[in-house]
């Protein structure tokens, strides 16, 4: 009896019903105004020590821009991050964060990272024993685009060891095992401190969705990095 009673209220008046469809509009219109956030942790590197680090190499897969408010760690908010909060990722591009904290060989650690929106993305990993001495090359992030219609790569590789190093050749192919020497910008060779990142850009004509191998060479003697495997976004 309500409902036809409403109902009737409805057909009795065209400007109710206007109103009501207005109002109807405008919700729907504000509720899909927010786009779904779609942030990937991809990589975590440890330093170990008293003054250690954390390497936290986040993505964003999505097609919204995403703003990281917040960084957790076993449920302890950092705030020796660096690049410093809040900050920005924009779609198929992603970042490093570097979180300074004492890290300690063989524990578990949960990263949690809070977004403008209230999301969380979470990721958990233990520190490796025994490997955190030498020089150890790590991917931090790779990332295609553009640029004034020149196509470039960005390769961020981080050395999480206790040696410094210099990477002394890129290489980048269709396969693992055709690869092509290439040049970077900073030049070759580039001085890789422990615990830092280095990013080096490569001018380069990749396809959309096709996949590429990486292969980072460091001074001679040392373990290389690659070759891995990383598809242009669609």
């Amino acid at each position: 009896m309500v409902v036809a009673a409403v109902l009737g209220m409805l057909l009795a008046g065209g400007g109710v019903i206007t109103g009501f469809f207005l109002a109807l509009s405008i919700f729907q219109s504000n509720t899909s105004s927010s786009l779904p956030e779609y942030i990937t942790i991809s990589n975590v590197q440890y330093g170990v020590g008293s003054n250690g680090w954390i390497a936290v190499a986040v993505n964003n897969t999505g097609i919204a821009s995403v703003t990281i408010v917040k960084v957790l760690v076993n449920n302890v908010k950092q705030s020796s991050v660096n690049p410093s909060l809040p900050i920005a990722v924009e779609p198929d591009n992603g970042l490093v964060l570097n979180v300074t904290m004492s890290v300690a060989e063989g524990e578990t650690y949960q990263i949690d990272l809070f977004t403008s929106q209230g999301n969380m993305f979470s990721k958990s990993s233990q520190v490796p024993a025994g490997q955190q001495t030498g020089t150890i090359l790590y991917k931090a992030n790779v990332r295609f685009y553009e640029e004034g219609g020149i196509k470039k790569i960005d390769i961020d590789v981080g050395n999480s060891g206790t040696s410094d190093t210099q990477i002394i050749q890129v290489y980048i192919g269709t396969s693992s095992t055709n690869l092509e020497n290439q040049t970077t910008s900073p030049s070759l060779p580039v001085s890789l401190t422990a615990g830092s990142i280095v990013r080096l850009t490569v001018t380069y004509s990749w396809n959309v969705g096709a996949t590429y191998y990486f292969k980072v060479i460091p001074s001679a003697g040392q373990q290389p990095l690659g070759p891995f495997p990383e598809q242009a976004p669609g």
